[in-house]
């Protein structure tokens, strides 16, 4: 049975040594991003629409033959922001109010508002104001305004945190009851 065992525990950890890797070049690139110099820019438009939200699904493994890709389609309300800015004389224009994604979903059985975040950062970047632009120094034309620690690098460490200790335990177990 431990010929069985073992290689799932190893399957397991591996999949949580992935994991963390991911979160960890995820939060390397929000280190560097929250480190981008900065120049005064100035914001074209602003306002909150309504669009969608499409996120890509793919279907797990299988031995059937591979289904096509769907999207998971929300209707959001979301910040939409145009702004100039001018780095080492090349002028600029940006779209990103934020570092990292910010939407909220719109709920349709109750006519949902914008909420009180998304209308704060919104009035931050009034049309005809000035703004700090954060630039990529590598690449200035990729540019945002305000800088959001994202969610999803937590979830990657805790994924990969518990799928490491999960094929841990999976193969201690293994082994002691296979003594």
């Amino acid at each position: 049975m431990t010929d069985k065992i073992l290689p799932l525990a190893s399957i397991i950890a591996f999949g949580g040594a992935v994991s963390l890797a991911f979160g960890y070049a995820a939060h390397r690139r929000e280190v560097a991003m929250k480190g981008w110099p900065t120049v005064q820019g100035m914001v074209v438009s602003s306002k909150i629409v309504q669009t969608l939200d499409a996120r890509l699904r793919t279907p797990a493994y299988s031995r059937l033959a591979p289904s096509k890709p769907s999207y998971n389609i929300s209707d959001v309300w979301a910040v939409d922001v145009e702004y100039k800015y001018t780095v080492n004389g090349t002028e600029y224009g940006g779209y990103r109010a934020t570092s990292s994604r910010v939407v909220q979903k719109i709920d349709k059985k109750d006519g949902s508002q914008p909420g009180a975040e998304l209308c704060a950062l919104q009035s931050r970047f009034h049309a005809g104001s000035a703004a700090q632009v954060h630039y990529d120094p590598a690449n200035p034309g990729e540019s945002y305004l305000d800088y959001r620690e994202s969610p999803e690098n937590g979830s990657l460490f805790k994924t990969g945190f518990g799928l490491l200790l999960a094929g841990a335990l999976i193969f201690i177990a293994g082994k002691l009851a296979f003594r």
